[in-house]
């Protein structure tokens, strides 16, 4: 009778604790319909948050038990990385720092405080086999400084503000005669087929505080330069309300609302030998100018996600 109490009471036990364990895990609610893990860019600038995430986030502080979901900052994805940083205040602190990236200020980020041993315990503690971060320290801590002091944009290339958050792309989507053209790759740049003279481009965006279909600015620009916009073609973009809304996958792969739409006509639009057309959205939420979706320092894996080509 004692010993079936004894295996009773360390079944209690085990239960209790696992309870307790997953009370306390930060990734208990995550959806699981999320794909969170689907940008993976392969072209990148390495001062950019996308090429510190491959070359230095990733191999080097992704340690099993460590940031790679354990602790914050969280560097399983791209998005994590930048969430957990910019304008996040640090656990860790001697009471000089009030973020760990404090964008446009690179000596006032705990951040580069913990990689150069101002802070300590110095980071990282200990390295994965595919880290180089021993042979290339010095020019990941300049590369890491240069993104903070230009602003730590993210990967739409949109310098954050404190204050005053910022209108964020999650989903575009393009139609022809009712169906969805595919893209090249699961992010790649949108297909138009030989015969398709107009598409229908749809939008999906989020903010903080204000609705999309609040929106008072809603344009798009096209150009065959993804790196300037200087003479673009514009178009007004669609507010769709109502039953007008789509739900769709977007850029993570989670259905979201598609607010805007515009119609293009995809011939003629440049010189005949042109066929890989990029695009811009520009909207205003209560800031007082639009904002640019994406900039110029947006990364080129964006730039491409909101283009199409003529096959």
């Amino acid at each position: 009778m004692k010993r079936k109490l004894a295996v009773i009471f360390l079944i209690v036990i085990y239960f209790f604790s696992c309870e307790q364990e997953e009370r306390v895990n930060p990734f208990d609610n995550v959806d699981s319909t999320q794909d969170t893990v689907r940008l993976q860019v392969t072209e990148f600038d390495s001062s950019t948050i996308a090429g510190l995430y491959a070359n230095v986030f990733k191999p080097t502080c992704a340690n099993v038990g460590c940031h790679d979901g354990s602790f914050e900052p969280d560097y399983r994805t791209i998005e994590s990385s930048y969430n957990t940083m910019v304008y996040q205040a640090p656990i860790k602190n001697d009471g000089s720092y009030d973020y760990r990236v404090h964008p446009g200020d690179a000596d006032k980020s705990v951040l580069l405080a913990r990689l150069t041993g101002k802070i300590t315990p110095l980071m990282p503690f200990q390295l994965e086999p595919d880290s180089d971060w021993s042979i290339n320290s010095n020019r990941y801590i300049e590369q890491i400084t240069e993104w903070i002091d230009n602003g730590a944009p993210d990967i739409l290339g949109q310098i954050p503000e404190r204050s005053s958050p910022r209108p964020r792309m999650i989903g575009v989507r393009a139609m022809s005669d009712g169906e969805w053209l595919s893209r090249s790759g699961s992010n790649g740049h949108i297909r138009v087929p030989n015969g398709v003279d107009e598409i229908v481009i749809y939008f999906a965006f989020d903010h903080d505080h204000v609705n999309p279909v609040d929106f008072t600015y809603n344009k798009i620009a096209l150009n065959n330069n993804p790196n300037s916009f200087d003479e673009p073609l514009i178009f007004d973009l669609n507010v769709l309300t109502g039953d007008n809304i789509v739900l769709e996958r977007g850029f993570h792969g989670n259905i979201v609302e598609f607010t805007h739409s515009v119609s293009i006509q995809t011939r003629n639009l440049f010189a005949p030998e042109v066929t890989h057309i990029f695009f811009r959205a520009y909207i205003q939420d209560d800031n007082p100018h639009p904002t640019e979706i994406p900039t110029d320092n947006g990364i080129y894996y964006i730039k491409n996600y909101m283009s199409f080509r003529l096959q």
